[in-house]
């Protein structure tokens, strides 16, 4: 009859809708794109913006956090290295938290009748310089290249 005919047209509709739905998340704008889309255009975000991204919408959030999207990022080379570079003095600092050891006054330092804030910074005076020459005697520079007194870095290049 004609009801069947409808029936079933109606019933194929509604499967393809239903499958369809599955592919898509129903959010409205970017993120109401194909999941595989949505997947490839935030494997494109840096690492350091998923936070941010997660808050956006639930979209967003469902898929960052899924399984998909993780080893789609895993695999598809969009997922980053982070460095730092260090330099000499943060690598001594790391080494020696607590700064050079058996730093004190000797006499000649400071004036006998020097007050405490004179002798405080006599000390820490002396103490920056022990730190330096332990920088350069323990080689805690770097072959990278170096770092000017306005902490700019020259002459560094890195390949991968």
């Amino acid at each position: 009859s004609m009801d069947d005919c409808s029936d079933e047209s109606s019933k194929k509709a509604a499967e393809q809708q239903t499958e369809d739905h599955q592919n898509h998340h129903d959010y409205g704008g970017i993120a109401s794109l194909p999941t595989d889309v949505l997947i490839s255009i935030l494997c494109r975000s840096p690492a350091s913006d998923h936070t941010s991204l997660r808050d956006t919408c639930k979209a967003f959030r469902t898929t960052i956090d899924s399984a998909e999207y993780k080893g789609e990022r895993a695999t598809s080379g969009w997922a980053e290295v982070s460095t730092h570079l260090l330099t000499g003095g943060e690598l001594y600092d790391r080494d020696n938290p607590n700064g050079p050891e058996d730093v004190s006054l000797s006499d000649g330092d400071v004036d006998d009748d020097a007050t405490e804030e004179e002798r405080a910074a006599a000390l820490q005076w002396k103490i920056a310089e022990k730190r330096l020459s332990e920088i350069i005697e323990y080689g805690y520079s770097s072959e990278l290249g170096y770092m000017d007194q306005d902490y700019w870095y020259h002459d560094i290049t890195v390949e991968i």
